[in-house]
């Protein structure tokens, strides 16, 4: 099952500490006890009723209790699946967001968004299926309009953004910024290339065509999910039309080729061992007191 959008809970029966399981945003809601998040240097106190969020790497960072009794629910969303559902005048507000949450960020619970946060989490199904991960990913968009709006303050007393790159990213979908030429795309805002790009570095930091190539690439690795989709077609379908050039842009960004990428995400995960530490979260209506201490 890919990890993106299901909703987990672990329990603590040692002191052993909790790795995160892979990469991506993580958002985890500790609901008794106290734990700690490490990340290198840095440490974060988790409690009941707050909520954080990290931009992960793989087994980068670990949840250690701090107390005999803890326990929280979590749940992933990949940074490609939300550049998907955006639209591209909130990508540049995305990424400054996953910035700041490199070394995890926490929100206290008298904050109206954890509140938000916890009354969704109650009316998440067991069932891993569409109200499953809808409802996560409703989750997610409470706490990134927030940090959205954060983002979007903090930079409006101390830039001066041309107002016209504002006024058309609002009206360009993704599709269209995927699709078009960097040219195209001067010719509708109106400048010339050179100035396009230097207009996007001086707001975003970076140019159009890496916009372009990014939100290209991460279409690419929700279809190369598909195990029937050939990855000459996905290549056409992202907009290249050289499949060596595919190939070596895709190693550039992720490391591996296309092929290497599906073999990752595709290959079925090894039979599970028996981990107290990591459960399927059982909703609180339906459990039963001898579901609470699996393995105690």
């Amino acid at each position: 099952m890919d990890n993106d959008l299901c909703l987990r809970e672990v329990r603590f029966l040692s002191s052993e500490p909790w790795v995160n399981p892979g990469e991506g945003l993580w958002f985890v809601f500790p609901n008794a006890g106290a734990g700690e998040f490490v990340s290198g240097a840095v440490r974060h106190r988790l409690s009941a009723k707050a909520a954080l969020v990290a931009n992960l790497g793989r087994g980068a960072t670990s949840i250690r209790p701090a107390t005999p009794e803890f326990r929280f629910q979590c749940f992933q969303v990949g940074l490609e699946t939300l550049f998907l559902l955006l639209p591209c005048r909130e990508i540049p507000r995305l990424r400054a967001a996953a910035d700041g949450f490199k070394t995890g960020k926490t929100y206290v619970a008298a904050r109206e968004p954890v509140a938000q946060c916890l009354a969704l989490l109650e009316r998440v199904p067991a069932d891993y299926n569409l109200e499953h991960r809808a409802l996560l990913l409703r989750v997610a968009a409470v706490l990134l309009e927030y940090e959205f709006q954060a983002v979007e303050g903090k930079q409006l007393p101390t830039a001066s953004p041309d107002e016209r790159v504002r006024q058309i990213l609002h009206s360009i979908s993704t599709t269209e910024l995927m699709n078009a030429s960097v040219d195209d795309l001067a010719h509708k805002f109106g400048y010339s290339r050179r100035h396009l790009n230097r207009l996007f570095h001086a707001q975003f930091g970076f140019s159009v065509g890496a916009l372009r190539m990014e939100v290209r690439l991460l279409k690419a690795t929700r279809r190369l999910r598909d195990p029937h989709a050939k990855v000459t077609n996905v290549a056409a379908e992202v907009g290249f039309n050289h499949l060596s050039l595919f190939n070596s842009c895709f190693r550039r960004r992720f490391g591996v080729s296309p092929s290497q990428w599906r073999k990752t995400m595709s290959n079925p995960a090894p039979e599970p061992t028996f981990d107290p530490a990591m459960l399927p979260i059982v909703p609180s209506q339906q459990a039963s007191p001898e579901a609470e201490w699996v393995g105690a």
